[in-house]
């Protein structure tokens, strides 16, 4: 592309993002933002398209102002649509025009964002990261895109961070400061009123950023829109686009359910199974669902079982499918299921030899969590429902660690020699990380 173009994007580029301030912080520790600028590994920040990546790497370059220069790239610019491979280098060189370095200077932190919309861009990536004084970042809305480039070119020279919509820790740190209460400040009745109406906020107006701050859940069906032309019609070849829009109201229909592939692919027309897995994993590479399988010891019966999908936001099913938030069903089954998702653990369903469901087994290799879902647990019905799904889970798994995640709900329950933790929604990732109780 013309270099003149190219320049004016890059200066325009980092004047907006400079100015860029991060109205919610992202979680990134400090011990872990230096981490990764110390270390030579590129470092990928994947995630859903909308999640707030740009303004993540804003946050990294103000917390590294002070040891880093920042300039930033974004691939996505349509003033940027004839960038190819090659614009890399005139870029490179440019960066050093605007911001020349001084004897003694910070490295540089080159910065791309949405960089998979370029082929062959990690040949480029794995050279620049090799110079000295440069530090790479890249984001990118498509796990498979990036996944097969890195694994060819940069196996063993990337660091990789995976960001979500906002996490509920997120937004009661930004509302309340909660992380910086105490016990007894958590535990008051005005804390608790103001945490449920921020847990209310993320079940009307989803977990997006935008969507969240402005209170708009209208934008959630242009950003399922925006997934599907950007992230995997642009990026694939897909033989119906129409056959994939009806799979994307299918499965905002059918989340938290179980899914039979077979009866759906026929549901909507597609004859040919394979394609419509295709189709499948294509919402799976661009971070719209994730799809659970039943726990079992057998990976045989894990693989044969029907999958329970679920959206990477809670209120854009219903949004999406025109159906009412379902605010004390799936939609808040969904947002804890987000909570639950930490790293280095899988989710699975589960279902006992006598037909009791377990929403959610959580297994690491540090041991099984089993978690059910309920709204509240306040009749007597529905909390012999969900105990007796938990002991049965104790009793076959032998899983010591049983949990009910509720709205705001707290106790105790023991029965059968049994513990079962009640926990209100905000407190369900903190129990995620926990280590396991043992035998």
């Amino acid at each position: 592309m013309q270099r003149n173009k190219l320049k004016q994007a890059l200066i325009d580029q980092n004047l907006r993002f400079q100015k860029l301030n991060p109205e919610v912080r992202r979680e990134f520790p400090a011990e872990e933002l230096e981490r990764h600028l110390r270390s030579s590994e590129i470092s990928v920040i994947t995630g859903v398209r909308r999640c707030g990546k740009s303004t993540l790497l804003a946050q990294i370059a103000a917390s590294a102002s002070a040891t880093h220069r920042s300039v930033f790239l974004n691939l996505e610019d349509p003033e940027l649509e004839d960038f190819n491979l090659s614009d890399f280098a005139v870029a490179y060189e440019i960066a050093h025009e605007l911001w020349p370095p001084e004897p003694a200077a910070a490295p540089f932190i080159f910065m791309y964002d949405e960089i998979q919309n370029i082929p062959g861009w990690e040949k480029w990536v794995r050279k620049v990261s090799e110079y000295e004084n440069i530090k790479v970042i890249v984001t990118g809305s498509n796990s498979q895109m990036l996944s097969s480039e890195l694994a060819s070119s940069l196996t063993g020279r990337h660091v990789t961070k995976h960001l979500t919509p906002f996490l509920l820790s997120e937004l009661l740190d930004h509302h309340l400061g909660l992380a910086g209460l105490s016990d007894v400040q958590r535990g008051s009745t005005e804390t608790k009123i103001e945490i449920n109406k921020i847990v209310n906020l993320t079940l009307s107006n989803g977990i997006f950023p935008r969507p969240y701050l402005l209170q708009d859940a209208d934008l959630l069906p242009i950003y399922l829109n925006d997934i599907i032309t950007r992230d995997i019609i642009r990026l694939r070849t897909v033989r119906s686009s129409a056959a994939l829009a009806e799979l994307s109201l299918l499965l905002t229909k059918e989340h938290t359910r179980l899914f039979n592939r077979s009866k759906s692919a026929a549901l909507i027309g597609i004859k040919d199974l394979s394609t419509f897995s295709k189709y499948i994993n294509y919402f799976k590479e661009c971070f719209l669902f994730s799809e659970l399988r039943m726990y079992s010891r057998s990976l045989r019966q894990k693989l044969r079982s029907n999958s329970k999908f679920y959206c990477v936001d809670p209120r854009l099913p219903s949004t999406v499918s025109k159906t009412a938030a379902d605010k004390d069903g799936a939609a808040f089954e969904n947002l804890a299921y987000g909570e639950l998702a930490v790293q280095n653990s899988t989710i699975h369903y589960w279902h006992s030899s006598a037909g009791y469901e377990v929403d959610f087994i959580l297994e690491s290799a540090r041991g099984l969590k089993a978690f059910q879902v309920s709204y509240s647990i306040s009749s007597d019905q529905t909390k012999a429902r969900e105990t007796r799904a938990l002991v049965a889970a104790a009793k076959e798994l032998g899983i010591k660690d049983l949990c009910i995640i509720t709205f705001g709900e707290e106790d105790r329950i023991r029965m059968d020699g049994l513990q079962i933790s009640v926990i209100p929604i905000w407190k369900a990732r903190a129990a995620a990380l926990a280590e396991p109780k043992r035998h």
